[in-house]
């Protein structure tokens, strides 16, 4: 399992930057399944909620939503994939290129 961090589901969301969102697609559909989902972290979660708020404008409605997706995962990743460079650089990290 691979958990999946704030920047990647970000593209996923609001799907701003085309070749991230192709990426993020790309490796949701080669590593993630029903049996085996990427895992997102309660600090993910909340980033995820802010950015969208205080960045994107989302209202309280759009963000519930957006986040209550996010909340059926499961814990043990292998790694968590990004797509900030300096985050790839600590260990659990690995860069998703986009």
């Amino acid at each position: 399992m691979f958990g999946i961090d704030t920047n990647v589901l970000i593209r996923l969301l609001v799907r701003d930057n085309d070749a991230q969102v192709r990426a993020a697609e790309r490796f949701i559909a080669t590593h993630c399944s029903a049996g085996d989902p990427g895992f997102v972290s309660r600090v993910v979660i909340a980033e995820v909620a802010w950015v969208l708020k205080d960045y994107y404008d989302y209202d309280r409605t759009q963000v519930a939503v957006a986040v209550r997706g996010l909340l059926n995962v499961s814990a043990g990743c292998e790694h968590a994939v990004t797509f900030d460079r300096k985050a790839a650089k600590l260990p659990g990290f690995k860069l998703l290129a986009g």
